[in-house]
C-alpha cells in the first residue's frame, strides 16, 4: 500500500528531485573545462591525479546506481538523466587521468619531468 503524501511532502520531493538533477549536471560539467583545455594545450601538469581518479570512481559508482534505479521496475527518467550525467563526468575524469598518465610515462622515457615534457610538446602555450 502506498503512503499518502501530504502537500508539504510532495513539495519537498519535487525540491529534492530538482536539487539532485542540478547536482548531477554540475558534477558532469565540473571536469569539462579542464578536459577541453588539456586536449587543446596538451598540458597535464596542473591536473590533480588523485582528484580526477576519485571523481571518476565516485561518478562511475553513482552512474551504476542510477542506471539500476532507472531500469528496475518502471523506467525512471530522472534516474536515467542522473546516470547519463554521471557517466559523462566519470568518462571525462578517466580521460584526464589517462592523458596525465601517458604524459608522465613519456616524460620518464625521455628522462624529463612532467612539466619539462609538457613544455616540449606545446612550447607555444608558454610564450609571452
Amino acid at each position: 500500500m502506498l503512503p499518502i503524501l501530504t502537500n508539504s511532502q510532495t513539495a519537498l520531493s519535487i525540491i529534492m528531485v530538482c536539487i539532485t538533477i542540478v547536482g548531477a549536471i554540475c558534477l558532469a560539467v565540473f571536469a569539462l573545462p579542464n578536459l577541453v583545455q588539456t586536449i587543446k594545450n596538451k598540458q597535464t601538469q596542473y591536473i590533480s591525479y588523485w582528484l580526477y581518479t576519485l571523481l571518476g570512481i565516485g561518478a562511475g559508482c553513482f552512474a551504476i546506481t542510477s542506471y539500476y534505479n532507472a531500469f528496475s521496475g518502471e523506467i525512471d527518467f530522472i534516474s536515467l538523466i542522473i546516470g547519463i550525467s554521471n557517466t559523462f563526468s566519470s568518462s571525462a575524469s578517466i580521460i584526464l587521468v589517462v592523458l596525465k598518465t601517458i604524459h608522465i610515462k613519456q616524460a620518464k622515457m625521455k628522462k624529463l619531468s612532467e612539466v619539462e615534457y609538457c613544455k616540449s610538446i606545446a612550447p607555444s602555450s608558454h610564450k609571452k
